[in-house]
């Protein structure tokens, strides 16, 4: 029984060393502890530091100030100071013109007039056809030529409209011709024995009205291929149809369309159409003028002059034979009666002044030829 108590006392302790021994990962985890404090303290020591240069740019631009950078849509309401492309400031006043690189221009101006006197002609043949077409009179003007980028030139059809589809043989891409819905519903009544009238309300054609106006808008398309005949012999067909533009898909959404507008008046009916042509399709038409420009101007600085063609020859031009007479006064003048003479000395026979169309040209000899009145030419005259 003594033996008991001892064994218990020195067992009694033996718990105690387990909970010291248990207690050593309390000791482990507050040294695993140790960097959640340092990483609480890591963003105050960061934001003591100097900002990176990525942050900087970030907060250095507003959204404003790069749609200025860019050429965003932000207006500019006045110009201060011009610089040129070395930081030097203009000293001098300088005009600012703007231009809009969403309609670019492909053509000198030369070219241009010469395009434009095409589509006049154009427009004036085409009234002409279609009035024998219609057997009513028909009136288009071309009242103006763009380039406009194809998504902006599709976007701006109205809805409803007819849209015919057509395509250059000889030439690449397809051309799209818009109609108003008045004036084509105007062209089917008239095809159909009518006065040539239709709704104030626009409204979609039926399928039979669509065809009827796609034949006249093939007269359309074969007139403007013939306007071309000095430079290519073209010929073109309507292949499609459609009535809004909205999912036209005939080119690439950033090409460059040329627009012809014009204006058609048929009986009380005035309204508009449109012709959109890409640039890439009428590239080699645009080349040949512009090969014929500049040929015709290496014949002009060799020659010194305009250079000449036929249809020249067959021109009338209004020739004069003149005489300087002496001077009057106005009161002699007042006094003159029909029956008073004139002197005139004989030297200023030999002294005719030959004039075409109001300019002076020769020098000349007026006197008697076979059994009529003559100016024998003596000298030319220099400009």
């Amino acid at each position: 029984m003594s033996d008991d108590p001892a064994s218990e006392e020195e067992e009694a302790p033996a718990p105690e060393e387990e909970e010291e021994e248990v207690s050593a990962p309390e000791e482990e985890e507050e040294e695993f502890s140790a960097p959640e404090e340092e990483e609480e303290e890591a963003p105050e020591v960061a934001s003591t530091a100097q900002p990176l240069p990525d942050e900087v740019g970030m907060e250095a631009f507003s959204q404003g100030d790069l749609d200025r950078l860019v050429g965003g849509a932000t207006p500019v309401e006045g110009v201060e100071s011009v610089f040129r492309h070395n930081g030097e400031l203009f000293d001098n006043e300088v005009e600012i013109l703007s231009f809009d690189f969403r309609n670019p221009v492909f053509l000198t101006d030369k070219e241009i007039n010469q395009v434009r006197a095409r589509n006049e002609k154009f427009a004036f043949y085409l009234g002409q056809n279609l009035s024998m077409e219609l057997r009513m009179n028909i009136d288009f003007a071309a009242t103006n030529i763009a380039v406009q980028q194809y998504a902006q030139f599709t976007h701006s059809i109205e809805s409803p409209s007819h849209v015919s589809l057509f395509k250059i043989n000889e030439l690449t891409g397809v051309g799209i011709m818009e109609i108003n819905p008045v004036l084509a519903l105007g062209m089917v009544d008239r095809a159909l024995g009518g006065k040539g009238v239709a709704g104030q309300e626009p409204r979609f054609l039926t399928a039979i009205e669509s065809t009827m106006v796609d034949d006249v808008a093939q007269v359309i398309v074969d007139e403007w291929c013939h306007q071309w005949d000095g430079y290519m012999e073209l010929s073109g067909q309507v292949i499609g149809q459609e009535t809004t533009g909205r999912f036209l898909q005939t080119s690439l959404h950033d090409s460059a369309v040329v627009v012809l507008t014009l204006d058609v008046s048929l009986g009380e009916i005035k309204e508009s159409m449109r012709i959109g042509i890409p640039y890439y399709t009428i590239t080699p038409i645009l080349t040949r003028i512009q090969e014929a420009t500049q040929k015709a101007n290496k014949a002009t600085d060799k020659e010194g002059g305009v250079p000449w063609k036929s249809t020249y020859n067959n021109i009338n031009v209004q020739v004069n034979s003149e005489w300087d007479l002496p001077e009057k006064n106005v009161q002699e003048l007042l006094e003159m009666q029909v029956g008073d003479f004139m002197e005139l000395s004989p030297s200023k026979v030999e002294e005719t002044r030959v004039r075409i169309a109001g300019k002076d040209c020769f020098l000349g000899e007026y006197g008697k030829e076979g059994e009529g009145m003559a100016v024998e030419i003596k000298e030319k005259l220099t400009s």
